[in-house]
């Protein structure tokens, strides 16, 4: 997870990206628009941005899900985050859902795409 504030009021805005590990385009986009915010080539003007590769190990793998066939989309319901996580995807979910609400977003963007 990348975090860029701009010290100004303004937005809270969450992109997330590659929840399914195997959707390479959004996870191109994001992790372009990481590579511009490290070394401070893109600025935000207002607001705070946070960037979440949701699903890195499988992106490693090169895999929708890294283990036991668990979507990570599905590990977001109340029972599944209020459940002791067994998987992977389980356990990112946790700390996924822990920074979102710590972040207070105003809006979230999830980019897919179909494969």
């Amino acid at each position: 997870m990348w975090l860029s504030d701009s010290g100004q009021p303004g937005p809270s805005v969450v992109i997330s990206f590659g929840v399914p590990g195997t959707e390479r385009p959004p996870i191109a986009a994001g992790m372009a628009l990481v590579g511009a915010l490290e070394p401070a080539e893109l600025f935000i003007g207002a607001g705070r941005l946070l960037l979440v590769h949701a699903n890195p190990r499988a992106t490693e793998e090169d895999r929708r899900w890294s283990e036991g066939g668990v979507d990570l989309n599905r590990c977001f319901s109340n029972d599944s985050l209020g459940a002791a996580p067994v998987l992977y995807e389980q356990e990112r979910a946790r700390e996924i859902a822990a920074a979102l609400e710590q972040f207070g977003a105003d809006v979230l963007v999830d980019f897919h795409c179909t494969v």
